[in-house]
């Protein structure tokens, strides 16, 4: 059946540890994929992935606690934004328009290469930083997403989030290991 926010948020609150896999239909429209992850994002402690297929996974990061403190930006994040009239565009850089998306990819192997070349580490591990937020207008849909994240992965990422709000640009996300 289907959840309302309130359920959905009511659940998040009540699970001690609470881990979420979120599977939305293709046409689904990402205001509403939005809607729940806000629901379910009422807990520090949620862990939540939208699952596109077996290969590829986008995080959700988590909400921060109320306790956590000034945030601290990470330099390194790329976030590639879809607006509402299909403009791509990286770190602010027009990328063309949404769904070619062969000149992100090109710029993101670009990136990823000099990371390579410069050593330029994920913050406490050993690995190459290659985490890119994506977020995506509210009209678009969750096959939208997907192609979208397909593209980032060619483009070299081998971790993709959804930014859900603007905390998640500016902190470090944790690390999800599977």
């Amino acid at each position: 059946g289907l959840f309302t926010p309130e359920m959905l948020s009511s659940f998040a609150k009540t699970a001690p540890d609470p881990s979420f896999v979120i599977r939305p239909e293709k046409g689904a429209k990402m205001g509403d994929i939005l809607a729940a992850i806000n629901a379910l994002r009422v807990s520090p402690k949620a862990d939540m992935r939208i699952e596109v297929d077996a290969d590829l996974n986008i995080f959700v990061p988590k909400k921060m606690g109320p306790n956590a403190g000034p945030l601290k930006p990470n330099p390194l994040t790329l976030v590639v934004n879809v607006d509402e009239r299909s403009n791509i565009t990286l770190n602010g850089e027009n990328e063309g328009s949404f769904p070619n998306t062969s000149k992100l990819e090109q710029h993101l192997k670009q990136i990823f290469k000099a990371r390579e070349e410069n050593g330029v580490l994920r913050p406490g591990t050993n690995t190459i930083e290659m985490t890119v937020m994506v977020k995506l207008s509210k009209n678009m849909t969750f096959g939208d997403l997907t192609n979208l994240a397909r593209a980032v992965k060619s483009g070299g990422s081998d971790r993709i989030g959804l930014q859900v709000d603007e905390s998640d640009i500016v902190m470090e996300v944790e690390m999800i290991r599977r």
